[in-house]
């Protein structure tokens, strides 16, 4: 995985930041300020690493992040924010953070760092990136159209329910409109997949 000669760079060769996984770590939690040290690794080995503070104290949520490039000059220091912004939930219980991107302004539950590149963004912030089914063969396409694929897809269009037009509205007398109901038909899809599942996709796979 990785840079494909005509031009393209994979998002799975991105390093990347998930809100997910932050949440799962018990860092995106109401009216706190934390920080924590994320280390990235391709394999076995270590490939980076790099500070990060979230505040969700007040409407100005956020997440900093503080890392270091090592050149030939001498260390380049990188310090930046990232808006964090409230979402209410589908199901009309609650909100959920989503990362603001300052280069596109979409809403965005990934945010993701090319090679060479120096900030995290989101992935339409980079010209050339693609997902690597995108770019592949079509016998190694028809592996991304099955659950593996359902995955990204539901990403994808949770963005799409997330960044819709102010106008535009979740639902219309009482039923989901086309734009949620497609998501939420993927989600039930790939629902039906435990994890234990997709593990085992990708062992026969590779």
């Amino acid at each position: 995985m990785g840079n494909y000669r005509w031009g393209y760079t994979t998002v799975e060769s991105c390093k990347t930041l998930s809100l997910k996984r932050l949440r799962e770590w018990g860092f995106i939690e109401p009216n706190c300020y934390q920080s924590t040290a994320i280390t990235f690794y391709t394999g076995k080995e270590e490939t980076g690493s790099m500070r990060i503070w979230i505040s969700t104290l007040s409407n100005d949520a956020y997440v900093q992040l503080k890392y270091y490039f090592e050149e030939k000059e001498g260390n380049r220091y990188i310090d930046y924010k990232i808006p964090l912004v409230k979402v209410p939930s589908n199901l009309g219980k609650g909100f959920r953070y989503y990362f603001l991107c300052p280069v596109t302004g979409k809403k965005c539950v990934k945010l993701y760092r090319p090679p060479r590149e120096d900030y995290f963004l989101h992935r339409e912030a980079f010209k050339g990136l693609r997902y690597e089914q995108q770019i592949k063969s079509k016998k190694s396409r028809s592996f991304w159209s099955g659950p593996i694929g359902l995955l990204f897809k539901k990403e994808e269009l949770l963005e799409k329910v997330v960044n819709k037009p102010k106008y535009a509205k979740l639902y219309y007398r009482g039923k989901p409109t086309p734009r949620l109901r497609r998501y939420l038909e993927v989600q039930e899809k790939s629902s039906r997949y435990s994890r234990a599942d997709y593990e085992r996709i990708l062992e026969r796979s590779f």
